[in-house]
């Protein structure tokens, strides 16, 4: 079973790595400057990036990148995110 890290360890909500994940999701941006928020060591930042693509509807290239690194990921929040974020049908 993975452990998760202590409450007090997640990114707050003002978190610059947060909040910059939620500037560019305004914007359309290239896959390379998104990696390094699927990347984070923090659950919180991880998840931001895939809560932005459900709630834009987003598709194409990067939502299929994305899910798929997402999909695996360690913390149950995170791909609990990425399946909300599937395609149905």
């Amino acid at each position: 079973m993975a452990r998760r890290a202590p409450a007090a360890a997640h990114a707050p909500a003002g978190d610059p790595r947060i909040l910059g994940v939620l500037a560019l999701a305004e914007e359309q941006f290239a896959l390379d400057e998104r990696r390094p928020y699927l990347a984070d060591p923090d659950a919180a930042v991880r998840r931001a990036p895939v809560l932005a693509l459900l709630e834009h509807r987003a598709a194409g290239a990067f939502v299929a990148a994305a899910l798929a690194t997402v999909a695996a990921d360690p913390d149950a929040d995170v791909r609990a995110c990425a399946r909300r974020a599937l395609p149905h049908g």
